[in-house]
């Protein structure tokens, strides 16, 4: 009896310590992903931290760190791949963000990062698929925004939902609604290059010029955000761009 007692406890202490290591080399996994994430200028760097994101899934297979931010990660990455590669990709970033939401319903990232990957999976597999998946997206983002009533990533997106969509009666599509949703991510968060963008083309897809050069000039000037500089460099070279396109009309 007393040897079973022993045999039990020495067996309960070895399964604690297995789950402390593998917590502790999960923890060890994220902070190295997202090291290499914070240096995705380098595609190199980018791909790393999926291939870490991906391990310390391994070891904590329902780690919802791991999973949105994985969903993250393809959708960055897609983005800038051929366009014939990326459909797979964004498969796996809806697929990772599904799993998220699963794993925390009540999770702000995984829905988010849920909406924003249905819409480029949908984009990649055409305009009947994009149209299906409008009304999924707008769901995630409502979910968004019920948990967090300021995120103004959910109202960009919202925005841009707007004003991509045909109106009705094929979808939701409202170039006005577009406006005001983008006017609202860039109350929320003036400091966004990438919600300032957003507005600029709300106010091109609106036929105010004007007021959509203004804001591509206001991109200009921003200075860009270290936690999303390769992101922030494209959206100030996507402005150009729209600034010279709208000068020569």
């Amino acid at each position: 009896m007393k040897l079973s007692v022993i045999f039990l406890a020495l067996a309960s202490t070895a399964g604690a310590q297995m789950v402390t290591q593998t917590t502790i080399s999960a923890v060890a996994l994220l902070n190295q992903a997202q090291e290499a994430y914070n240096q995705r200028a380098d595609m190199t760097k980018g791909r790393e931290a999926i291939g870490l994101w991906e391990s310390a899934l391994k070891a904590e297979s329902e780690n919802y760190e791991s999973l949105w931010k994985l969903a993250r990660a393809y959708y960055w990455l897609g983005n800038r791949l051929p366009e014939k590669e990326q459909l797979n990709i964004f498969t796996k970033g809806k697929e990772y963000a599904e799993k998220a939401v699963k794993t925390k319903p009540g999770g702000v990232e995984g829905h988010y990062w849920l909406g924003v990957c249905l819409g480029r999976y949908g984009e990649t597999k055409g305009i009947l698929k994009s149209l299906m998946l409008v009304k999924p997206i707008r769901d995630e983002m409502e979910t968004v925004l019920k948990f967090d009533p300021r995120h103004a990533g959910a109202y960009h997106v919202l925005g841009v939902l707007h004003r991509k969509a045909p109106g009705k009666p094929l979808s939701i599509g409202n170039r006005k609604k577009a406006l005001h949703y983008a006017k609202k991510a860039v109350e929320l968060d003036p400091g966004s290059i990438k919600y300032a963008l957003g507005l600029g083309e709300a106010y091109e897809a609106l036929g105010e010029d004007e007021k959509a050069v203004e804001a591509f000039e206001e991109v200009k000037k921003m200075p860009p955000n270290p936690e999303y500089l390769p992101e922030s460099l494209e959206d100030k070279e996507t402005a150009e761009k729209l600034i010279a396109r709208l000068n020569k009309k």
